[in-house]
């Protein structure tokens, strides 16, 4: 009878009555009645599923604001590439990319502790994995690539572009910050990346020599002395942060996501590159060929990432991998990413130096040296 005492229930009486009737007479009752109310509660659960759905978006935004802001810096860059070129509008060389590399650098000296930066630097086996992989077996890898797409007609160039690609040392920014990112062994990523970009002056003109048959000298006083500016220097000023200036470290690291900071910067770097890319009349190439330098460098990075994983966390068990000295998580995470990672910062003067006069100079055809230039930035 709890249903009917609500169905009979007056306009003007006390709106309480009806739920204390239903609750007398049970919930089953009310809803198999079809009540006054049962029809405005689909309504009210749309209305509460529409009001929902800007704060999940809002949300899945501020969970992937870097991804986003990827193709956002991408398409400013194609917008207006003469703002961020090199010696464009903004000088982007000198006021976006030292000053957000040196940020990036400050930010891991403040936040590494020392004592993990010198253990980092002495584990040898940890180096001598990253920088077999990325100096050696990838370069490897990636030459008898290319001798493959040669011999079922792919284009000559872009398979030359793929060789000089792979010969290139790791990154020497946004592997520490997408190591942090991953929770690796940020020190072991950072150690490497200088240690890489040294060994890389060196070690990547030979195998450029040997597999492309050209020569040159490569610009070692100049890659040495950026990677002190922007590295070594701001990584010590942040550990002498730690020590001189404790408060203001830890009121920093209090009030500012400076994980956060790091992938800015790194928003900046990949936009002022791509203003250079979209800003030189060279770089011009059909969509086929962009696709396929795409899809080379994809192959290459997956294919020495898996490697990567198999060196630093083998599938053989706790016991072995132990035995290996290869049972952390952390470390092989610093070794896929810096192992599969290749800069463009040594690639392009590194090209230009190799390469001067011959068979990519100015008088080439643009889409050649397009070939040769955009494998780099994988």
């Amino acid at each position: 009878m709890a249903v009917a005492a609500n169905e009979l229930q007056p306009a003007d009486a006390d709106p309480a009555l009806p739920i204390v009737a239903a609750a007398a007479g049970g919930s089953g009752d009310a809803s198999s009645a079809g009540g006054a109310a049962s029809p405005r509660a689909p309504g009210r659960a749309r209305a509460a599923a529409a009001a929902a759905l800007p704060r999940a978006a809002a949300a899945a935004v501020a969970d992937q604001w870097f991804i986003l802001g990827l193709g956002a810096a991408i398409g400013l860059a194609a917008a207006l590439p003469n703002l961020g070129r090199s010696g464009g509008w903004l000088r982007a060389e000198w006021s976006v990319k030292v000053p957000a590399v040196v940020l990036i650098f400050v930010i891991s000296g403040i936040g590494l502790k020392t004592r993990a930066l010198i253990g980092a630097a002495g584990d040898a086996w940890l180096h001598v994995r990253v920088q077999a992989l990325s100096l050696a077996a990838v370069p490897a890898a990636g030459y008898g690539l290319a001798l493959g797409l040669r011999r079922v007609g792919f284009n000559h160039y872009l398979t030359e572009g793929l060789i000089v690609m792979a010969c290139m040392p790791t990154t020497v920014s946004t592997n520490v910050v997408f190591t942090a990112k991953a929770n690796g062994n940020e020190a072991a990523a950072l150690v490497n990346a200088v240690l890489g970009n040294v060994l890389g002056v060196f070690v990547t003109p030979l195998w450029m020599s040997l597999f492309l048959d050209v020569s040159g000298q490569a610009p070692y006083a100049k890659v040495l002395v950026e990677l002190t500016y922007t590295v070594i220097a701001p990584l010590i000023l942040g550990q002498l942060l730690q020590y001189g200036a404790p408060k203001a470290v830890d009121w920093i690291k209090a009030r500012v996501n400076t994980a956060n900071v790091s992938q800015l910067c790194i928003l900046l770097l990949v936009w002022a590159t791509f203003c250079n890319t979209f800003a030189d009349p060279r770089n011009a190439a059909s969509a086929r060929d962009a696709f396929a330098v795409l899809g080379l460098d994809a192959a290459v990075f997956f294919a020495a990432s898996a490697a990567g994983l198999l060196i630093g966390y083998p599938p053989i068990g706790a016991r072995a991998r132990r035995a290996l000295g290869a049972d952390k998580k952390g470390d092989a995470v610093a070794i896929v990413i810096c192992g599969a990672t290749k800069t463009v910062a040594l690639g392009v003067p590194l090209i230009n130096v190799m390469y001067g006069k011959g068979r990519w100079a100015v008088d080439e055809p643009i889409w050649r040296r397009k070939a040769a230039r955009l494998p780099v930035s994988a």
